[in-house]
């Protein structure tokens, strides 16, 4: 019969015939494995097969979740796991909970990304300058229930902290990335929380629309992996100024795919192809794409956001300010003389900074290479006016987050811990703890060679000292400092002090 190869029947045993012919392109077939089976039959009735198992899966799985709820410390005894909507707070405490049950990662694919989708109620009291945090939940990730649980029988949030999301508005879709706490099928809990007293509001699973979702980007063996190395996420850069773009890119079949890189801007388009050029940006926030693609056809692409100001005149500015810069909402000046924002840790300088963005103070990280602050999206406080005074002794971070110039209101002592593996702090269980003295012109916090924290300010024509207790969560009541010689007889509305 000679050559054969137009008489070859194609067929899946999942999909059924696909074709004939000795080459068949088919781009159709459904998610999951299959068996390819190749028939011929010559002339004299004679049939020979052969077969490959493939497995087929989907780029992207978005699941709904199974079972949502939130709790509330104000109401410990009741469930709302019905509601519409998963509130947020760290005072009253509120914690949203999530599961979800992943379905659909057949080897040879892997998890290349996992994002928690939520979106924030309409309401203007849904708005929030943090978004907070997701951690996984481990031990009791089968125990809770939607119909039951309430904050006194709440599942321990006892795994990794995930993500943290700085200020959020209403209607904004947020993406936590949980890529860490989900690498195959299997059932998952998240916990949401936050250490910010301004309530976030998200939907829930029973709401109308704006559902919460988990978003899953499978990877095959021979897909590309894509770099970005400059700029940096959160980049903030002046207008005229040049930015470096540079990332690298490689898969199992094709190598260095690097050169073939292509670079997009979402306010300029087109930026340019390769590793690594320079180039400028308009001014506005730009989400900066990098996007390659090997023989497999698979894309690979990576983003960051860079914002670019406009420039203004060149010329200096002094320090020296009015005695207004207290008391106004500019936040030129975000201390007094004995107050200190900055502490050097792992490498590099750390501050607390006023983040007109997010509305909030938060903790940030100073880039030496570009001379800049970057915003790490850690909560602080969100009283534009308050003032801290930060202290690291080598295993925590303090703060006192004070309510600013003569404005009435509570003091704060703030603990964090520092993650090394993360490069970012959370703050410990029990903090904030509130401290006496709202309305000082100063306050500053520090450690006796006893493990003993103190805290001093003025009020009232007096200056005034308190210390821990037993922990740092207890303190002393404040005590007029019981000394006789180097102060006033009363102190002024302008008198600083420290220790």
């Amino acid at each position: 019969d000679g050559l054969l190869g137009d008489a070859i029947r194609w067929s899946s045993d999942r999909d059924g015939a696909l074709g004939s012919g000795a080459m068949l392109t088919v781009t159709s077939l459904s998610a999951g494995a299959h068996t390819i089976t190749a028939t011929v039959t010559d002339a004299a009735g004679a049939t020979s097969t052969a077969s490959a198992s493939v497995v087929v899966a989907p780029r992207t799985i978005t699941l709904a979740p199974v079972a949502d709820t939130y709790v509330d410390a104000a109401n410990p005894g009741t469930n709302f796991g019905r509601a519409t909507s998963l509130f947020v707070d760290a005072s009253p405490v509120k914690q949203a909970h999530l599961r979800f049950d992943v379905r659909g990662i057949l080897p040879p694919f892997t998890v290349g990304r996992a994002r928690l989708r939520l979106t924030a109620a309409g309401s203007s009291a849904a708005a929030s300058a943090s978004g907070g945090s997701v951690q996984a939940i481990v031990a009791g990730n089968l125990a809770w229930s939607e119909a039951s649980t309430t904050y006194a029988t709440r599942p321990a949030l006892d795994g990794p902290r995930l993500a943290t999301q700085g200020a959020v508005t209403a209607n904004q879709v947020v993406d936590f990335d949980v890529t860490a706490a989900v690498p195959a099928d299997g059932i998952y809990s998240f916990g949401l929380t936050t250490t910010s007293s301004d309530e976030v509001v998200y939907q829930s699973r029973e709401a109308a629309s704006g559902k919460p979702a988990l978003l899953l980007e499978l990877r095959g063996p021979d897909d590309p992996v894509l770099t970005i190395a400059e700029p940096a996420d959160g980049a903030q850069v002046s207008f005229g100024q040049g930015v470096a773009f540079s990332a690298t890119a490689a898969d199992p079949r094709d190598g260095d795919l690097s050169a073939a890189i292509q670079w997009t801007s979402s306010i300029d388009g087109p930026l340019g192809t390769g590793a690594s050029f320079t180039g400028v940006l308009s001014p506005g926030v730009h989400t900066i794409a990098a996007t390659v693609t090997g023989s497999s056809r698979v894309p690979a692409s990576a983003t960051v956001v860079v914002t670019v100001t406009a420039s203004g005149g060149i010329g200096f500015r002094d320090f020296t300010y009015p005695d207004t810069v207290g008391t106004g909402m500019s936040n030129e000046a975000t201390a007094q003389k004995p107050e200190s924002h900055l502490w050097f840790l792992d490498g590099t300088w750390w501050a607390t900074l006023y983040s007109s963005a997010a509305r909030a103070h938060h903790i940030f990280r100073l880039d030496r290479a570009a001379q800049r602050w970057i915003d790490t999206g850690v909560f602080v406080d969100e009283r534009p006016m308050s003032r801290q005074d930060c202290l690291w002794n080598g295993e925590k971070l303090y703060m006192v987050s004070r309510t600013g110039y003569l404005a009435p209101g509570i003091n704060r002592l703030l603990r964090y811990s520092y993650d090394p593996a993360l490069g970012t702090y959370f703050l410990d269980p029990g903090f904030p703890v509130e401290l006496p003295g709202g309305g000082t012109n100063s306050m500053t916090l520090a450690e006796d060679s006893t493990g003993r924290f103190w805290v001093a300010y003025d009020s009232n024509g007096s200056v005034f000292v308190a210390h821990s207790l037993d922990d740092d969560l207890h303190w002393s009541a404040p005590f007029v400092l019981p000394a006789t010689q180097g102060l006033p007889v009363a102190t002024t509305t302008t008198e600083i002090s420290g220790v």
